[in-house]
C-alpha cells in the first residue's frame, strides 16, 4: 500500500523539526571534562579542575583523540590552555 502525499508530507515535516530540535539541543549543550594529569591540582583544591566544552567541541575532541571516558566521566588527554593548531587525524 502505497502512502498517500498527505503522509508523506507530514513525515517529512516531522523529520525536519525532530532535526532542526536536536541540532538547537546540540548547541546549547555543553559538557564537563576534566584533566587527566591534574592529580597534584585535585589533592590542593579538593576536586579535580573540569573545563566546559560544547557538544560540538566534544565530537571534535573525540574524533581526534582528545577526549576520553573513565571512571564514567570525561578526561581531557591533551593541555587546553595550549595554543591551538591543526591536529592530524588519526585515521
Amino acid at each position: 500500500m502505497a502512502a498517500t502525499p498527505g503522509i508523506r508530507k507530514a513525515a517529512a515535516v516531522f523529520i525536519l523539526a525532530a532535526g532542526v530540535a536536536c541540532v538547537a539541543v546540540g548547541r546549547v549543550r555543553s559538557h564537563e571534562v576534566r584533566v587527566l594529569d591534574a592529580d597534584e591540582l585535585a589533592e590542593v583544591l579538593g576536586v579535580a579542575p573540569f573545563d566546559q566544552i560544547s557538544e560540538a567541541q566534544l565530537a571534535i575532541d573525540a574524533t581526534f583523540t582528545g577526549v576520553t571516558r573513565k571512571e564514567g566521566g570525561l578526561y581531557s588527554t591533551y593541555d587546553r590552555s595550549a595554543p591551538r593548531s591543526k591536529r592530524a587525524c588519526p585515521t
